[in-house]
């Protein structure tokens, strides 16, 4: 079995270490868990959204297909991570060093610690209950019962999300001490908060060394125009979209990348 543990400065990180020597199974589990179409095994939970997208695989391709395809080594970061779909695809990679999957809301990050125990190599992935922003702090996130993944901290109508919860953040000086060894892929999906959390990113030295960052854009809420310029800045050149749309999600690359379809 994998033992929580707990590390500084915030008493809400967590990290899944082996309790042993290294381990390629999974452990024993209860038919509180299905198998997900993208080959990992979720705790169930019927009744949220994001969930049923999860297991039914019903998220664009263009991430797993771009993971699938790495032939050198690289770390993982998940911002907005959820209940840890892609984290546990991504550490499915022989090429994936580790990953840093950061989910602030407590009951979607329980969910986010039995998903990774439940899965091999849960020792690559490290779980932080905080929300990547400009400082360390507290902050109120609306969430949406029912759909987990609309769990925002931008300032949302009340008749859209209906609770709220007081959570961790942290910035760029947190994170830069926390840096992986390795060039990143960056996944963000974060309902609004892209343009905060790539700043801040760029300014922890993140984006300087990842190769691609993918992330979901919202007209409604997001400046997609603004997201671009920012990568633009840090050597980032070809955009990949999911779909044509208000609504979206962009791969960004160094180099351009055949995209097989959404």
């Amino acid at each position: 079995m994998h033992e929580l543990n707990r590390l500084d400065p915030l008493s809400t990180d967590s990290i899944l270490e082996p309790s042993g020597g290294p381990r390629d199974d999974r452990p024993e589990l209860s038919s509180d868990f299905v198998l997900s179409r993208q080959g990992v095994w979720l705790r169930k939970n019927w009744t949220d959204a994001t969930f049923n997208f999860c297991y039914r695989g019903s998220y664009p391709t263009l991430l797993t297909d771009y993971l699938s395809k790495q032939t050198r080594e690289f770390a993982f970061i998940d911002v907005g991570a959820n209940q840890g779909l892609y984290s546990l695809i991504a550490v499915q990679s022989p090429w994936c060093t580790q990953a840093l999957a950061f989910e602030p809301v407590m009951k979607t990050f329980a969910l986010l610690e039995d998903n990774i125990r439940a899965n091999a190599n849960a020792s690559k992935i490290t779980a932080f209950r905080c929300a990547v922003s400009d400082n360390v702090g507290e902050c109120p996130i609306s969430i949406k019962v029912g759909h987990s993944g609309a769990a925002t901290l931008r300032k949302a109508p009340s008749k859209l999300l209906r609770g709220s919860e007081m959570i961790q953040t942290v910035g760029p000086a947190w994170l830069g001490e926390r840096k992986p060894g390795h060039p990143a892929i960056i996944k963000i999906d974060v309902e609004g908060h892209e343009e905060v959390v790539l700043q801040t990113l760029g300014k922890a030295g993140y984006l300087n060394t990842a190769f691609a960052v993918y992330y979901e854009v919202d007209d409604r809420w997001s400046n997609a125009a603004r997201l671009q310029e920012i990568l633009v800045m840090h050597d980032f050149r070809f955009f990949a979209r999911t779909r044509s749309g208000k609504h979206y999600d962009v791969l960004a690359t160094r180099q351009k990348v055949e995209v097989d379809g959404p």
